[in-house]
């Protein structure tokens, strides 16, 4: 009865002085971000641009994000344009008759 005594006893302080486990790691802290950032509003009145400047990292930081927003918005604007124009003259019986047709196609 000892014997066994004396062995859960040697059981148990075997246990209590087991090294405990590593903490697990904490998770970085996320950054509050506006929803507006990642998602931009549709709308067809205006034209949305965000820029995103280091406040450490230059000696205007709002004047870096300005810029930045500005050419977001720049890349938005592309537009083709295409255009012909005719220019036609008939001569019949004496009389001239003159005119010109311009397609003019932007996208």
């Amino acid at each position: 009865m000892i014997r066994n005594f004396l062995l859960v006893l040697f059981i148990v302080l075997f246990i209590s002085c087991a090294p405990k486990p590593p903490p697990a790691p904490e998770p970085s802290p996320t950054p509050l971000v506006p929803e507006w950032i990642g998602r931009q509003p549709a709308d067809d009145n205006f034209w949305y641009g965000v820029g995103i400047s280091d406040i450490k990292g230059s000696d205007d930081p709002r004047q870096a994000a300005r810029q930045r927003a500005q050419s977001e918005i720049a890349e938005q604007l592309k537009v083709r344009i295409r255009s012909q124009m005719t220019d036609m003259m008939e001569a019949t019986n004496m009389e001239y008759n003159e005119y010109s047709r311009s397609i003019i196609e932007t996208r």
